[in-house]
């Protein structure tokens, strides 16, 4: 996988170069011209180009001079029309003579070998410069250190190179923001895109994605528009709307909600009286009929007893009554008793009719 990633970042080169080397020491290292060509690639920083230059040159002998160079290289500003680059590298001189008396001389100065040998080391700098479309101009300068047989006293030699050169070098779309989307086809190259599957083919990034007028970071649904109802209008989300259940209750069921008349206890007690079971008979003969019915039994007093009192008083009696459906065939499960007290009164605590209607007994469906 990694491979297949960096064949695809790979930006190949090539190109012909003239080359001069001179020596820094004065073993021999002997001073030529050179042409060249070079091919490499980079990946998109990093690279490496490999070398091969021919020349000649005389002084006190003629020769011919080969070089064979593999460099790595650093290229700082890839994108750009002038691109400086970091070289360094391995290589190897070689100095061959053209005829026996030529390598006699040589080998009087110290030179062995047809042809002598120099591996070395190399550093330098360089600048490409982008021309026309693919096109670049390129200058190098590299300083090198190397040992081998042009002198036999082993001493290392030291020289300098400069090279210019004219290299295909295929120019890659820019994606300056790096989104993938190449410039020329990104509305905002400058900012990326944010794919949010909303406009992902722009490039540019959604401050409001569902243009509903929430910016995205404040808004909770960002790809679904507000439903503007004056319900929850800033949280950037649509509105769930639940449609409206409408309850058919039978008649004979009706008849045992709300507030059932009849159901009397004792005074201060739980006790439901004999007067009471016409109507919870009735009421459990209808309750047994509709078994998918579960009733909230819900017990109320009047305000003469303090709160916890009247609370305690309320929940006793709801009891009784849950307790005595339940004993005439109702499913206990369907049943649940709660007592309100005080809390809910539906007339005025004032008089003694008031607080004898506030003393009741409600039914109430829970589900149907």
């Amino acid at each position: 996988m990694l491979l297949l990633v960096s064949t695809a970042l790979a930006v190949p080169f090539g190109g012909v170069t003239v080359h001069g080397s001179a020596p820094l020491t004065e073993d021999y290292a002997v001073p030529g011209a050179l042409v060249g060509a070079y091919a490499g690639a980079t990946f998109p920083r990093m690279g490496f180009e490999v070398r091969a230059g021919w020349g000649s040159g005389a002084g006190d002998f003629e020769y011919a001079l080969q070089a064979t160079r593999v460099d790595g290289l650093h290229l700082f500003r890839p994108d750009d029309w002038i691109d400086p680059v970091l070289l360094y590298g391995l290589g190897l001189r070689s100095v061959s003579f053209p005829n026996t008396p030529e390598r006699e001389k040589a080998q009087r100065l110290g030179i062995l070998g047809n042809p002598a040998m120099v591996g070395f080391a190399e550093v330098g700098g360089g600048v490409i410069v982008r021309v026309a479309g693919p096109i670049h101009a390129r200058l190098d300068t590299r300083v090198w250190l190397g040992a081998g047989t042009m002198d036999f006293r082993d001493r290392p030699f030291m020289g300098l190179d400069a090279a210019l050169g004219l290299e295909y070098r295929p120019v890659k779309p820019r994606d300056r923001d790096g989104d993938g989307l190449l410039d020329r086809d990104d509305t905002c190259p400058d900012e990326p895109e944010d794919f949010d599957r909303v406009r992902d083919h722009d490039g540019c990034p959604e401050d409001d994605a569902d243009r509903d007028g929430i910016a995205d970071v404040l808004d909770k649904c960002a790809t679904r528009p507000e439903t503007v109802n004056q319900h929850e209008d800033t949280d950037g989300c649509p509105d769930v709307v639940v449609p409206e259940v409408v309850l058919v209750i039978p008649p004979a069921l009706r008849a045992f909600t709300g507030t059932i008349d009849g159901i009397v206890f004792a005074l201060d007690s739980a006790e439901i009286l004999p007067q009471s079971e016409p109507v919870l008979d009735a009421a459990a003969v209808v309750l047994r009929e509709y078994p998918e019915v579960r009733m909230s039994i819900r017990g109320h007093t009047d305000a003469i007893a303090d709160d916890t009192y009247n609370l305690a008083l309320s929940k006793a009696r709801a009891e009784a009554v849950a307790a005595w459906l339940a004993a005439h065939g109702v499913d206990p499960a369907r049943l649940a008793a709660d007592g309100l007290g005080e809390t809910q009164p539906i007339d005025t605590n004032e008089t003694e009719a008031g607080r004898a209607r506030n003393r009741r007994v409600e039914f109430v469906i829970v589900s149907r």
